[in-house]
């Protein structure tokens, strides 16, 4: 199982948790389940077949961004992000335990 960074200080400063309305005291984890299709697929665990998904902790109040950034996903590579099958932001804060967070890269090609 992938963990979060070891402490939020490392990570993000204290004035961003306030910015938030989170105290840093009352920082917890929460567990989420990443899938990564096409070309984003090689940044998931050994192991992870076609399809399947792999748990992250993260601690509670990060965006989708600290996410993807977490997994070593350069940010450009994600372009459409689906949080329990509805589409959002590199913005949104991931808040739902056992969330399942879909990751797809750009998307090319079609017939003329």
């Amino acid at each position: 199982m992938l963990r979060s960074r070891a402490a939020c200080a490392s990570y993000r400063t204290d004035s961003t948790l306030v910015d938030r309305g989170i105290s840093p005291g009352e920082v917890s984890e929460l567990r989420v389940q990443v899938k990564l299709f096409a070309t984003l697929r090689h940044f998931a665990p050994d192991g992870i077949g076609i399809g399947e998904s792999f748990t992250v902790e993260v601690e509670e109040g990060w965006t989708v961004k600290e996410l993807i950034s977490h997994l070593n996903i350069p940010i450009d590579s994600a372009k459409l992000i689906m949080i329990e099958g509805v589409h959002q932001t590199l913005d949104f804060v991931l808040k739902d335990e056992n969330a399942t967070v879909a990751i797809f890269p750009p998307v090319g090609g079609g017939y003329r």
